[in-house]
């Protein structure tokens, strides 16, 4: 869920750059209004992963998957999703 949340904080920003209307973005991402309303908005419950990093590509962004051995045993790995 907060992987979710970081992506379509992602999504916003990049919306927001871009000076799109909700309509307009929905054109753009092959959705109606609503859909882009609730990814806005955080209701992400309808939205795999893959979608949200497909809508990231539309909107001009890399996706990157980057899986690494920890360098220390102590403890489980993290995740960490970033703007570069």
């Amino acid at each position: 869920a907060l992987v979710k949340a970081q992506l379509a904080d992602q999504l916003g920003e990049s919306l927001g750059a871009l000076g799109l209307t909700q309509v307009q973005a929905g054109q753009l991402l092959g959705v109606d209004q609503g859909t882009v309303s609730k990814l806005i908005n955080g209701r992400l419950d309808g939205f795999s992963l893959e979608r949200l990093f497909r809508y990231l590509n539309i909107l001009g962004s890399d996706v990157e998957i980057v899986v690494r051995r920890k360098d220390r045993s102590d403890g489980p790995g993290r995740l960490t999703v970033g703007l570069v």
